[in-house]
């Protein structure tokens, strides 16, 4: 069987979608399939088996900077190779891509995979729908390298598309030599070998963060933190009450309350903060802890289940620390602290979305999901249902984190985390629901999702359609946004 592997990249250039090419085609190889890599190469072919188109030029997409070659000698060179090949089938990577993959898919006659790599938005997908459907229509079988790759492809390209995951040669990795991990305190180094570009999409932010979190307690509601407290002896004998472990609650909030009277009352925002101490255990009784004599113990506290995770708000912080002290008779205790991060894990029941529909248009929003994590991309739909003929000026959608300090005269805070423009100047008709679609990507370290006695925070989804000197048309869906990382 003779395969031809086309890929839209520069072969030259390191990227996740040529790796999977060339790995895929040794591996073929190894399989007693002829197989030929086709597609740019700046320089010479990377490897034997591979068949350049020419170079390529640098184009923005999909966020990032694509090495393309759509231009005519490319073109040219690609059917020259496919007629000259004669391949039994044709493997397409971005088959939709413009160059060699979108050459070959509408040149080829012959059984044709089409294999695609983008999540996200593809701008091109969406402007250019029924053209691109009736081109992927000559896709034979098409596969994805994830779940959200095929959601992209299925959502604007239609048909049905299989999972099919990027390959990893095992032995190859098997036989490299491992990098020494890092040396620390107790030999137990730890280290993360990140390979990609940097920029958000490949979620570098993400995982500093995390890693950061592995020198850091962090814990969930319900779970046990253990601590290991050490006394060093001093040139004499220390008399202790007790020595205690605490588990400290903090919630820091800022409220609006009146002051003054009569022609000088006003609104006044004040700072106020709730403490509690939530667990407690012994671990020293009364006694001495003898002079140059080092002293350990360990003691655990429990998280409480229903425990507020901690949150760095705008008008609203929740803190946990454990909290160590030496209780001394006729002297000053001796307390050290440290701070405790209490994550949540989200699936929270969520309120109905809230709608304002007018007589002429209904807004709806439609959501992958509704529970995200730090990091997390959330892709929906902004749907409008005209009930007649009406104009908009602008159609948007907006992420909101929204503190609420209710205590006395009450306090919110609106945090705008992201807006999407999605259209100016509509016309709708009476007829069948109009849709757009949007994306958001959460920060790596959110303020999520929390209810305490004086604070609340929520994040919501607002969809709005404004209209000159009319009242606008709203719809507002909550999202639950917690603080454990997806696992």
């Amino acid at each position: 069987m003779r395969v031809v592997l086309v890929c839209p990249y520069s072969l030259s250039l390191p990227g996740g979608v040529q790796g999977q090419v060339l790995g895929l085609a040794r591996t073929l190889r190894q399989r007693g399939v002829s197989a030929t890599v086709l597609g740019p190469c700046d320089g010479p072919p990377p490897e034997p088996g591979v068949i350049s188109v020419g170079p390529s030029v640098s184009l923005a997409a999909n966020g990032s900077v694509a090495p393309l070659a759509p231009d005519p000698p490319a073109i040219r060179r690609t059917l020259e190779v496919l007629a000259a090949e004669r391949p039994d089938v044709l493997h397409l990577h971005e088959p939709l891509v413009p160059g060699p993959a979108l050459t070959a898919l509408l040149a080829g006659s012959v059984p044709t995979v089409g294999t695609f790599h983008a999540s996200g938005r593809v701008p091109a997908y969406v402007w250019l729908r029924p053209g691109v459907r009736a081109v992927a229509r000559r896709i034979g079988l098409r596969t994805a390298v994830s779940p959200e790759a095929r959601a992209l492809a299925e959502r604007w390209l239609g048909g049905a598309c299989h999972v099919l995951p990027n390959g990893v040669e095992v032995e190859r990795f098997a036989k490299a030599d491992p990098w020494p991990a890092p040396a620390t305190p107790g030999g137990t180094g730890r280290a993360i070998l990140f390979v990609g570009r940097h920029e958000p999409r490949k979620g570098l932010e993400v995982l500093l963060e995390a890693f950061r979190r592995l020198d850091r307690d962090a814990v969930l509601p319900g779970e046990t933190v253990e601590a290991t407290i050490r006394i060093l002896g001093g040139r004499r004998d220390l008399a202790i009450q007790e020595g205690r472990l605490e588990l400290l609650y903090e919630n820091e909030y800022t409220y609006r309350h009146q002051v003054g009277s009569g022609s000088t009352r006003r609104t006044k925002e004040s700072n106020a903060t709730d403490r509690a101490v939530v667990d407690t255990v012994r671990f020293l009784e009364a006694g001495h802890v003898a002079a140059d004599t080092p002293y350990e113990a360990t003691a655990s506290v429990t998280v409480p289940a229903d425990a507020a995770p901690s949150a760095e708000g705008e008008i609203t912080k929740v803190r946990w620390r454990v909290v160590a002290t030496l209780a001394r008779p006729h002297a000053m205790d001796v307390h050290r602290r440290t701070p405790l991060t209490i994550l949540s894990q989200g699936g929270e029941p969520l309120d109905a979305p809230e709608v304002e529909t007018r007589d002429d248009l209904e807004l709806s929003l439609r959501l992958d999901r509704e529970h995200l994590g730090p990091g997390d991309v959330l892709h929906g739909t902004l749907v409008a249902t005209p009930l007649q003929a009406c104009q908009v000026s602008e159609l948007r959608v907006e992420l909101v984190r929204r503190e609420d300090v209710p205590r006395n005269e009450g306090n919110t805070k609106d945090v705008e985390e992201g807006t999407a423009i999605l259209q100016s100047d509509v016309g709708l008709s009476l007829g069948a629901p109009h849709e757009w679609p949007f994306e958001f990507q959460l920060p790596a370290v959110v303020v999520p999702c929390l209810a305490t006695e004086h604070s609340r925070v929520t994040w919501l989804l607002k969809g709005t359609g404004s209209r000159r000197l009319r009242r606008d048309y709203r719809v507002t869906h909550p999202i639950d946004v917690h603080s454990a990382p997806r696992v």
